[in-house]
């Protein structure tokens, strides 16, 4: 499962801003917005890059909510893992 949650970690990674994806510290306990700088465009931009990585649908599904609610990249690691469960 650490494997899995790399991939989440690099994809956190791949899509923030360049200036902070050099110098931020990423962790499960990073948040989003406050330590990684996301913005609604940039979370749009993850929940895109998940949908395609891990065949899932997030954007144009009723649950999409789900994925709004997290602070956390520990927080999106444990969506995930529920979500492809679900699966």
């Amino acid at each position: 499962m650490e494997n899995f949650e790399n991939d989440v970690l690099d994809l956190v990674k791949s899509n923030m801003r360049e200036d902070l994806a050099s110098t931020a510290s990423l962790s499960v306990d990073s948040h989003l917005i406050t330590d990684l700088g996301y913005d609604s465009i940039r979370l749009m931009g993850l929940f895109f890059s998940i949908e395609q990585d891990f065949n899932l649908s997030i954007i144009n599904s009723c649950a999409n909510y789900e994925f709004f609610s997290v602070e956390t990249v520990g927080d999106l690691v444990g969506l995930l893992k529920s979500k492809i469960n679900e699966n």
